[in-house]
């Protein structure tokens, strides 16, 4: 998620968590925002966030890594709202029959609802507030425990 426009940014979804998993999420993340070196790219301390191939990708592009302390919840909130609002309002809403049902599903969720329609809403929110878009490209917030990886940009 960019917290800056509270957009996913990179996401993937299979029937485990594992480090491909996270490696495709975060290469989408880099497609769809210029990365400029010295981005910290955040996580929890999950395993497949310590994995080797996952740090040299985010080391590669420039970026810094950033792990949570132990037991420190604080800075996943953001995430466990919009995982939150995602279960709510669409898998316990939906009975999948697949995991390409599920893909469709939460495609259409994150890249239709969340990036269309609440984007427009933060986009007139934001004009009406004069902010700043130079915030923009500073940090990456990943956390894990989840199918679905998380991406945040904001300012330092």
């Amino acid at each position: 998620m960019d917290l800056f426009s509270r957009s996913i940014i990179g996401w993937s979804l299979d029937l485990t968590m594992t480090e491909q998993l996270n490696t495709d999420a975060l290469k989408m993340a880099f497609v769809r925002r210029e990365i400029a070196p010295g981005l910290i790219i955040h996580s929890d301390r999950g395993v497949q966030y310590r994995a080797i191939k996952y740090q040299d990708l985010i080391r590669s592009k420039g970026g810094v890594v950033s792990m949570s302390r132990r037991g420190n919840c604080w800075d996943n909130a953001v995430m466990v709202s919009f995982y939150s609002r995602l279960k709510v309002e669409l898998i316990y809403a939906e009975q999948y029959r697949s995991i390409d049902e599920a893909k469709s599903g939460i495609f259409e969720y994150i890249e239709v609802f969340i990036t269309v329609y609440v984007g427009i809403q933060r986009w007139a929110m934001s004009v009406r507030l004069n902010m700043s878009a130079l915030a923009h490209n500073q940090c990456l917030l990943f956390m894990g425990n989840t199918n679905l990886l998380e991406l945040t940009l904001t300012e330092l």
